[in-house]
């Protein structure tokens, strides 16, 4: 979701909104929910880490790999126009699975918006610390990391920028969570 300030009040933008329907036509969300009420090993997270469009799961995470593999599968023999990225959550180790529109990802949601907006790359910073944050660090954007992020996806995103040639483009904070971002915007 894309929420844009109007005032002291903020909007979803009416335009991503209608976009990420129109992927979602073929299975409602509405319907996927349904469908997926009994998945072996998925619980639902709590409403408020819900989104009109994607939907987050727990799943255990030494049985992680194994449950998004099944649940890969299963929207692929359904042709369902979702996507499935998991990860661990870095301060509770909890397995994560989020469901998202086909192709979606916060990476596919800055390109929408920087287009929408005319905005370029270079004005763009993005943080993060997890899994779910994967192809925006690795995007192009100028990046942060935060210090309590996972070491393994730290490094993994480092040598992707070093594998790209992109020179001062990522920060690697010591700092976790909001005082991380912060200390990436001040160097």
């Amino acid at each position: 979701t894309i929420y844009c300030q109007a005032g002291r009040q903020w909007e979803q933008v009416s335009r991503y909104r209608e976009h990420l329907d129109s992927i979602c036509a073929p299975l409602p969300t509405a319907e996927l929910r349904q469908q997926l009420s009994s998945f072996d090993g998925l619980t639902l997270q709590e409403a408020e880490k819900q989104g009109e469009f994607k939907f987050s799961f727990y799943a255990d995470r030494n049985r992680l790999e194994t449950v998004a593999a099944r649940l890969r599968e299963w929207l692929e023999d359904r042709d369902a126009p979702y996507s499935l990225i998991s990860s661990v959550d870095p301060f509770t180790g909890d397995g994560l699975i989020d469901l998202l529109p086909r192709y979606v990802s916060k990476a596919y949601a800055i390109a929408w918006w920087c287009d929408d907006c005319g905005f370029d790359k270079s004005q763009v910073v993005f943080a993060g610390d997890s899994g779910n944050d994967w192809a925006a660090l690795i995007a192009g954007y100028r990046s942060i990391v935060v210090g309590n992020a996972d070491r393994e996806l730290a490094e993994r995103v480092k040598q992707h920028h070093i594998e790209q040639g992109w020179a001062d483009c990522l920060y690697l904070a010591d700092a976790p969570a909001t005082s991380g971002v912060l200390e990436g915007c001040r160097t």
